[in-house]
């Protein structure tokens, strides 16, 4: 059986949702959540989040709440700060706030993430999936200075709807979609399983 080469650094979930205000170009929302089976920093739960407010200079909220403080660094530092949109927002000066992660899912259709810490209760909602495929994405960059290129082995499943919910008050967003292509459409919220990272 042939193999893969180079070092496996992750293994886990990784969904994404961008939230946008309905009828315009406006981002409102930002949320990358990892569910982590494998890591050099051991297993866990990350969220990284950034909510619009109405001053743009002053998000609503920005944390990265985790229930593994390494793995939860790490993931914002080497990963998540260079995502599109993410990027310039300067997560590796955010403090980690300490949170449980209730999961809820029908990976056919929806996942449900509720975050609880100290002061804040969180629901993120991934629903109505249109379609699954497996994506390698090669050479993605990575590290504290981007220093670092990594392959992308994932599931995705684009996602026609999201929520996101912040101490019981709704975030006024949408997700966007564009259904024009039938065999696969593309949407700012999706599921990703069976995601797997390997160093080069």
């Amino acid at each position: 059986m042939p193999s893969i080469q180079g070092r496996i650094i992750f293994c886990g979930e990784n969904p994404e949702m961008k939230l946008y205000r309905p009828g315009t170009e406006q981002l409102v929302a930002l949320a990358s959540y990892w569910r982590c089976t494998f890591s050099p920093h051991g297993i866990g739960n990350a969220l990284v989040i950034y909510v619009e407010s109405d001053t743009p200079t002053t998000p609503m909220l920005q944390s990265i709440y985790t229930d593994n403080f390494e793995l939860g660094r790490w993931l914002a530092d080497t990963f998540v700060q260079h995502f599109e949109d993410f990027q310039g927002r300067d997560w590796p000066q955010i403090q980690l706030t300490q949170a449980r992660f209730v999961q809820e899912m029908d990976s056919r259709r929806y996942h449900r993430v509720a975050v609880y810490s100290a002061n804040d209760h969180l629901i993120l909602t991934w629903d109505e999936a249109l379609a699954q495929r497996l994506f390698h994405v090669p050479q993605l960059t990575t590290g504290l200075n981007g220093e670092t290129k990594h392959d992308v082995y994932t599931v995705i499943c684009p996602c026609k709807t999201g929520s996101i919910v912040v101490n019981g008050q709704s975030v006024e967003g949408q997700v966007r979609s564009d259904l024009s292509d039938p065999n696969w459409p593309r949407c700012t919220a999706f599921m990703a399983f069976s995601e797997t990272w390997v160093e080069k």
